[in-house]
């Protein structure tokens, strides 16, 4: 399963997501693999926020620059500004060549906003990444509690 990312790093009240517990599918396109999807209800009950990891083993850098979805009447990308909930639109998100960029709480996040069904945990919700170079990867998600990275313990 593979998503995309959040409007606020506000919670529904319920802590933050901890990674799936056993792995998550991935798609790939070209060079580009998503892995390690799940989405979850964020400030509103009708946004959701996608999150993944994208790995490029390919020898050229890529971007995801826009998302899709039939079940959200817009999907944003978003980063968590510094020292701050605010999340900031941005362009988009640079894959590294032969690198990889997360897409998780607390950094740079897919956003779904007006979402067309409730987001119950458990379901799943489906999204279309577009990246420069590699097209367009069509991925899936789980939805479960979202976890605020500011409560879980230092390590």
């Amino acid at each position: 399963m593979v998503l995309v990312f959040a409007l606020a790093a506000c919670s529904d009240g319920g802590g933050s997501a901890p990674p799936p517990s056993s792995p998550a599918p991935s798609a790939s396109g070209s060079s580009l693999a998503v892995q390690g999807t799940w989405a979850a209800r964020i400030s509103s009950p009708r946004a959701a926020a996608f999150y993944f990891i994208v790995a490029n083993d390919g020898g050229r850098k890529d971007r995801l620059v826009g998302a899709k979805s039939r079940e959200a009447g817009s999907v944003g990308i978003f980063e968590q500004g510094a020292g701050s909930t605010d999340l900031v639109p941005v362009e988009a998100i640079e894959v590294p060549a032969g690198g990889s960029v997360s897409v998780q709480p607390g950094g740079f996040e897919v956003v779904l906003i007006d979402v067309t069904s409730p987001i119950v945990v458990g379901e799943t919700l489906s999204v279309v990444l577009q990246f420069e170079h590699a097209g367009r990867v069509a991925v899936d998600a789980e939805v479960r509690p979202f976890v605020d990275p500011a409560t879980l313990p230092k390590g």
